[in-house]
């Protein structure tokens, strides 16, 4: 479940062309994520997997794909 949702944050900066080290507002990305019907836990969940993974880096109120992230799509 964690490994899907963090596709999914992924696959939200992949599809709207959003480049590698681009910040965008945590709260921009987890509003189209629960747009999809999700609950905002998974969003969490997800979002501390991608973390652990390399694939976003989180800041204080900003998230950013990195260039690791970007690659797996």
């Amino acid at each position: 479940m964690f490994e899907e949702s963090a596709y999914r944050i992924v696959d939200i900066f992949w599809t709207r062309n959003v480049p590698a080290g681009e910040p965008v507002l945590t709260a921009a990305i987890e509003l189209l994520f629960d747009g999809s019907g999700c609950p905002d836990a998974d969003f969490r969940a997800g979002l501390a997997h991608a973390v652990v993974k390399g694939w976003i880096e989180e800041n204080a109120s900003t998230i950013s794909l990195t260039q690791a992230g970007y690659q797996q799509f």
